[in-house]
């Protein structure tokens, strides 16, 4: 599935958000 990289750069962005927030 070549959608699934793109998922996981998403999440690893997220995960970043998420740190930065708390």
């Amino acid at each position: 599935w070549s959608n699934l990289k793109n998922v996981g750069d998403m999440v690893e962005a997220v995960r970043e958000l998420i740190a930065k927030k708390a």
